[in-house]
């Protein structure tokens, strides 16, 4: 059976990724493979993809390109090559210049697939109905929309309760995202393939708010949310909820599926802090 390709693209960087694209596009099917693109390059037109069946998708863009993709696809298990095209990519490790070579050691089976868990996060009312439903790979964020307040939402984990916060807003976090607002905010870097939780205060008004790791399998509920006129939801900086009501009940834990990040190239996740983020320079 012929094997299928799928290209995700960030139709903003099409001008930096075309010659690029087109290289990556006839390597893939002088191997075989059947190609789908997400965007036609000639007349610039959105093409729906058929998911199902696709052996590979390659994403060109930058992480947040990555991060759409990845909830898209999180119950499909197909592996996905992710190209940067964006400015820092931390996700999307692979260069422009290295995509060539990445798509080829894909062909050719040199590769290592790294999974990466998601966070599946229900919003319930005071009639225990969910009102809004949330995937993110990297994290979940309240926190309010526009003025400065600080606002308070007490946390349990396993329904043990853990604190009163009051601050700017929490976070709760994947290891995939705790390099990302997580990092900002004060909280751990985490390797990516530990099976953990962070939960992060924005901007604590305290001396003795700081971050907490739980287990990967707990269950952390965000309650008793107090001056909540304006607070609201936010998954992966990308979807977000209505506004938030005093009663709600937020529930955040492991979500089933996984994605699979397919890395090429031998670099560890020290390697990408280093280059990235500048881990020990001075």
């Amino acid at each position: 059976m012929r094997k299928k390709a799928g290209i995700i693209i960030n139709e903003n960087k099409i001008k930096i990724i075309r010659q690029t694209l087109s290289r990556v596009i006839n390597i893939l099917k002088k191997s075989g493979y059947e190609v789908m693109s997400e965007i036609d390059l000639k007349n610039k037109r959105r093409n729906k993809i058929e998911l199902d069946g696709l052996d590979v998708v390659v994403i060109f863009g930058g992480d947040g390109t990555l991060l759409r993709a990845a909830r898209t696809l999180k119950n499909k298990n197909i592996p996905l090559l992710p190209i940067n095209a964006g400015s820092l990519g931390f996700l999307t490790e692979i260069t422009l210049k290295e995509a060539n070579e990445a798509v080829k050691k894909f062909i050719d089976k040199e590769y290592f697939i790294q999974k990466r868990i998601f966070l599946d996060t229900k919003i319930i009312d005071k009639n225990n109905k969910i009102k809004e439903r949330f995937t993110a790979l990297n994290d979940i964020v309240i926190s309010r929309t526009f003025d400065a307040r600080i606002f308070s939402v007490a946390i349990f984990v396993d329904e043990w309760f853990v604190n009163r916060i009051f601050a700017d807003g929490v976070i709760v976090s994947t290891p995939t995202g705790s390099t990302a607002y997580n990092l900002a905010a004060g909280g751990p870097v985490i390797h990516p393939e530990l099976d953990i939780i962070v939960i992060t205060p924005i901007c604590p008004h305290s001396l003795n708010n700081r971050p907490i790791v739980v287990s990967g399998n707990s269950e952390i509920k965000i309650a008793e949310i107090q001056r909540a006129d304006t607070v609201i939801l936010t998954a992966d900086g990308q979807e977000r909820s209505g506004v938030i009501q005093e009663d709600d009940i937020i529930i955040v834990k492991k979500h089933k599926d996984t994605i699979k990040l397919v890395h090429p190239f031998k670099r560890s996740f020290y390697y990408t802090l280093r280059h990235k983020l500048n881990l020990g320079r001075e």
